[in-house]
């Protein structure tokens, strides 16, 4: 047998034929078993539906591609097919996969973050290495830049609001709302389009060393020459330097801009009402200004850099060409080598170009870097602790906490979404707390009732309203500690009175819980376990009010002060009077027995001719690249002028129905794409397109016949640039319009971060974060993916043009002499292919009456509402004292508001001293009128440029108008005075204090007509009577309009108008109104206890 087969192996069995046919079959087999292999990477595999969490949607179709589909990004022409026929909707997308959501992301990226944390605690603050570890943590699960590029904003944004979340007041304080926006957009970008960049970054040494051994094998050892850009080392180091410390400085003014447009957005009314509109114009052209002057010096440094690595590929050729033909005399530089060598040169532009624009990005990139992390670094809060609008320290509580704040804070959410506040809907309990809070008529006044939508900050609210909604969230928790920030000094007496009884009182529903009540009501003090006397923000006393009382402290000396004033003053409710005079006589009582106590170069001439064309190149690239970045510098301030005006200009309704989040994100990400981004792309098209013609000239008049594939290359080219762009302009629309709930939920928790700590519900913020940015993914992923689809496409018909040129030149050169330098030429050309109206001014010192008429007079807040007002009339006569009076949704504040021309006419008139204020320019109307809002509203700087923004009065007016505004004596132990700095919305203000700073900002204007709207309500009883008596003597000659909440602050004026649904009902008298007993007034002040 073993002899057998050994015959069998190595007889004659075997012949030579056979063993080719053999060959022949196992190659054909091998071909057919590839081929087959290939083929089944055109099929699926099953993906497990375990993956995704919404099966309303389908999975994203990268995940069920095949092979080819997903390296071609063919997967994407569906959706691109659509967008070209339709407009796309976001039911048109997929769901986004577990690997690419926040919470896959997240803890990934806190775990890296503990581990650096870890690294840097014996440091003071820890260094950029986080980003490192971060992108390893991305890059371990996914090698594909796309998906890095997409893992990169959630990554980052969720623990951005857990920081602004948990942050302390220090923190806080140190970081601006602008900048934290800046960092959500702008820096965030940066960052991104980074970590897209490194995957490219990575074959930039490949590219190199495979072009520098290609051409080392042409030019022997003369490559050696080109060392010499070794040299631009330390140039470019200073040049990268100077161009971090230019994008610091403008990072910075860019968030003081962003910071001011937040406050611009957060106070239009106001400002509109003043007629600022100007003044905030300079001052955002201020910051504006100082950002455009960064950017001109970082022209000159882009300029510069520009230079040195577009002249790099120049430096190296001409160093190699001479030095190859310096060398040695036998050298010959034959037009075939040259042109091969320049193929090569080209192959080593490319690299380093991006090696180039990799420097100045990852350095914009590492400032964002610094600013994120010290942003992350900051101190948090005791997690055992809430920590509250102070200075320093922390109150630490136990228990579970509600907090009503003193400006009530509204989500953009339906009523009951409000008082809810992610709580379960139990209906029993949620009448309850409506009914206790003194909402029920409210709400029946709701054109929805409780799934009414409020708008962001309660805009579609009264001031009293938020306030009970707020009490009423407070109430629905029930939680152990109740934290009340003065809640009734926004309501109305009545409402009050109801409120403490039926709520805070002790035999309220809170009875059993802790309550802390912040108040200027004096009349609850009896009512209270303890009282806490605060003064210079310090303890001064402590006790029960008896026993305050009896001390007969400075508590008490102040306590009978006011009482005294105010006994002659009539009290709203008979009870509250009762309650008032007691305890005067208590005080009396205690006086009296204790008395009374702060191209061929082997000649010369070609390598001179060479040497000059390059020369003129450098001075066009310097001139080009100086006077282009300018004049993109130039650009971009128009545009954003443009921006800023037509915002500041726009009517109210505007700013009613669009969210803050979206004008936020027009004025921080988008005008950084047009400062940052927009240039380099519009440069690229510009060099693309120069590049791409000349290209064209010159493979067409070396070799025409390749116009037979070029021109159908082209025409293709263009079919896929008129396919791709409609669904591209989509997805961005939809990518930008997703992205706006993210800053609309950043700036509700900068406002009431304090109430979401309170209320326990940083974690569901947080959730509802991380729901927004994925959500926002997949329209990113989107954008990105057909992005690749488009340079794929692209790609690949530029290497059929490749192809064809050297294919047709090889043709051409088998049927007649070609040159070798025009093939060379071909080839490589182929490898790189009604503010003011002048006309109707009122007349100079118009109005000197202040007669105001109105007419028949007929408004909506917008179009397709229902009237507001429905053609009331009647006239105020000059220097009239008239109350407006009415229960809530009577028409009070939009009287107001037509007053200003916030909202327009749709019929009648309100003529002023006789001029039709709709004749006029709104400038001219809103600076020669004077309103004192319910809502004090401050801006960012000095407290000069809070009280007169235009510079118009000299520091003796603007310290007089403090006095007799009562707020001097809390300056005069300011050192800065007038330039004092009132913080972000004031915040160096007490509420209090900022109301006054409105009263010195009326005083000052001085303007014939004056409109009030419960302008007191947030001031201690002291300062509310010398305000009073402020208004009362200071305004004496003039007209006064005063919207009133409370009746008793009315009752000396001229006349009384009500209002009910939209119209005038009674106007008159007081006394005459309270004769009839059949009158509405007369029920309301019935009501309140006058009568």
């Amino acid at each position: 047998m073993g002899e057998n087969f050994k015959e069998f192996c190595g007889g004659e069995f075997w012949q030579q034929d056979d063993v080719q046919d053999l060959m022949f079959i196992t190659g054909i087999v091998i071909f057919s078993l590839q081929l087959l292999s290939l083929l089944l990477t055109f099929f699926v595999d099953s993906v497990s539906s375990s993956t995704y969490t919404q099966p309303e949607k389908p999975p994203c179709p990268e995940t069920r591609c095949s092979f080819p589909s997903f390296l071609t990004f063919f997967w994407v022409t569906r959706l691109i097919l659509t967008g070209f026929k339709r407009d796309l909707r976001e039911d048109d997308l997929w769901q986004l996969s577990r690997p690419e959501r926040s919470d896959t992301l997240v803890p990934t990226f806190f775990k890296l973050w503990e581990k650096e944390v870890d690294r840097c605690k014996s440091r003071s603050s820890s260094s950029g290495g986080w980003l490192e570890n971060a992108l390893k943590g991305a890059s371990s699960k996914n090698t594909g830049s796309k998906e890095v590029l997409t893992e990169s904003t959630p990554l980052f944004l969720p623990p951005d609001n857990k920081t602004v979340l948990t942050m302390n007041n220090a923190t806080r304080n140190s970081t601006t709302a602008g900048k934290i926006v800046n960092m959500m957009s702008v820096d965030v970008q940066q960052i991104m389009e980074r970590m897209d960049g490194i995957f490219f970054g990575l074959t930039t040494p490949v590219q190199v060393i495979v072009a520098v051994v290609m051409l080392y094998q042409v030019t022997g050892p003369c490559l050696w020459e080109s060392a010499c850009l070794v040299f631009q080392v330390p140039l470019n180091a200073m040049l990268a330097r100077m161009q971090k410390g230019y994008r610091e400085k403008n990072l910075h003014f860019k968030d003081g801009r962003v910071k001011l447009f937040g406050e611009i957005l957060n106070a239009v009314k106001v400002i509109k009402l003043y007629a600022w509109e100007q003044s905030f114009r300079n001052k955002i052209w201020d910051i504006r200004k100082k950002e455009l002057d960064v950017m001109l010096k970082m022209v000159n440094v882009n300029a510069i850099m520009g230079l040195v690595w577009d002249m790099a590929p120049f430096l190296v050729t001409l160093t190699t060409f001479v030095a190859f033909v310096v060398s040695d005399r036998t050298n010959q530089m034959t037009a075939a080598d040259a042109f091969v060598s320049l193929a090569y040169f080209n192959i080593l532009r490319s690299p380093l170009n991006t090696f180039a624009t990799m420097i100045v990005t990852t350095i914009q990139s590492f400032v964002s870097v610094e600013r994120i992390n010290q942003f992350l670094v900051g101190e948090d809060l005791d997690s055992d602790c809430v920590s509250h609008d102070s200075a320093s320290g922390t109150d630490c509580t136990g228990g579970s906490i509600a907090y009503v704040p003193q400006q009530a804070w509204i989500q953009n959410a339906t009523v009951r979404d409000n008082v809810q506040f992610g709580k379960p809907y139990i209906r029993t309990k949620y009448t309850s707390v409506i009914k206790h809070c003194q909402l029920e008529r409210d709400l029946e006044l709701l054109p929805a009732g409780d799934m009414t939508e409020i708008g962001e900050k309660g805009i579609n609210l009264s001031g009293g309203q938020k306030q009970r909604v707020s009490l009423a969230r407070a109430m629905y928790s029930e939680n152990d500690v109740y934290l009340l920030d003065d809640p009734l000094s926004a309501v109305d007496s009545h409402v009050g009175k109801a409120l403490f009884k039926n709520v805070i009182g002790p035999e309220g529903l809170l009875k059993d819980k802790t309550r802390i009540l912040v108040t200027h009501g004096v009349h609850w003090l009896p009512m209270v376990d303890e009282i806490i006397v605060m003064q210079d923000g310090k303890i001064s006393e402590r006790g029960s009010y008896d026993y305050l009382v009896s001390n007969n402290g400075p508590f008490a000396q102040s306590l009978k002060t006011f009482l005294t004033e105010v006994a002659d003053d009539p009290v709203e409710d008979p009870e509250m009077a009762a309650i008032e005079k007691n305890m005067l006589e208590q005080l009396d009582s205690v006086e009296t027995s204790k008395g009374s106590s702060h191209d061929d170069l082997s000649s010369s001439f070609s390598s001179g001719r060479f040497l000059l064309l390059n020369y003129f190149s450098a001075i066009f690239l310097v001139a080009f690249n100086w006077i282009y970045w300018r004049r993109m510098v130039y650009a971009a301030q128009e545009m954003h002028s443009k921006l800023a005006n037509r915002l500041l200009r726009y009517p109210m309704n505007f700013f009613d129905t669009t969210p803050i989040g979206r004008i936020l994100n027009r004025v921080s990400r988008d005008v950084d794409t047009v400062d940052s981004t927009l240039p380099v792309h519009v440069k690229g098209v510009l060099v693309h397109s120069s590049t791409v013609l000349v290209t064209i000239i010159v493979i067409m008049s070396v070799s025409p016949i390749t116009g037979a594939v070029l021109f159908p290359v082209i025409l293709v080219y263009y079919f896929c640039q008129k396919f791709f762009v409609p669904t591209s302009r989509q997805l961005k629309r939809i990518e930008s319009v997703t992205r706006t709930p993210l800053y609309v939920l950043l700036f509700e928790t900068l406002t009431g971060a304090s109430s979401v700590r309170a209320y326990g519900a940083t974690d569901r913020f947080r959730e509802q974060a991380k729901n927004i940015v994925d959500h926002n993914q997949v329209f990113f992923f989107a954008t990105h993916a057909s992005v690749r689809w488009l340079q794929w496409n692209l790609d690949f018909l530029s290497s059929l043009v490749i192809f064809s040129a050297g294919l047709f030149e090889i043709i051409s050169s088998s049927s007649s002499e070609v040159d070798a330098g025009n093939a060379g030429l071909s080839v490589s050309y182929a490898l790189q292919a009604d503010w003011i109206i002048p006309s109707q001014r009122p007349p100079t010192g118009w109005p000197q009456q202040g007669e105001v008429c109105f007419q028949d007079y007929k408004t909506r807040y917008r179009e397709g509402l229902d009237l507001v007002l429905k053609g009331i009339g009647f006239t105020i006569k000059p220097g009239e004292k008239v109350g407006v009076v009415g229960r809530t949704g009577a028409g009070k504040t939009s009287l107001t508001l037509s007053l200003f021309r916030l909202i327009e006419a749709v019929g009648g008139s309100i003529i002023i001293d006789g001029v039709d204020i709709s004749s006029i320019g709104l400038h001219d109307l809103r600076s020669h009128l004077t309103i004192l809002p319910q809502e004090p509203v401050l801006f960012s700087g000095s407290l000069r440029f809070n009280l007169d923004p235009f510079d118009e009065y000299p520091d003796v007016q603007l310290w007089t108008a403090l006095e007799r505004a009562h707020l001097r004596g809390a300056l005069d132990d300011i050192s800065e005075g007038l330039d004092f700095d009132c913080g972000e919305e004031g915040s160096n203000l007490s509420v209090g204090q900022r109301q006054l700073v409105c009263l010195a900002r009326a005083l000052l204007r001085k303007t014939t007509i004056l409109v009030l709207d419960e302008a007191t309500a947030a001031v201690d009883m002291e300062t509310d009577t010398l305000i009073q008596t402020t208004i009362r003597t200071a305004f004496n000659n003039c007209t006064v309009i005063t919207i009133a909440h409370r009746l008793n602050t009315i009752m000396d004026y001229d006349r009384i108008l009500v209002m009910d649904a939209g119209e005038v009902r009674e106007f008159d008298a007081p006394k005459a109104l309270l004769s009839d007993k059949h009158s509405i007034f007369y029920s309301m002040a019935k009501d309140a206890g006058i009568i």
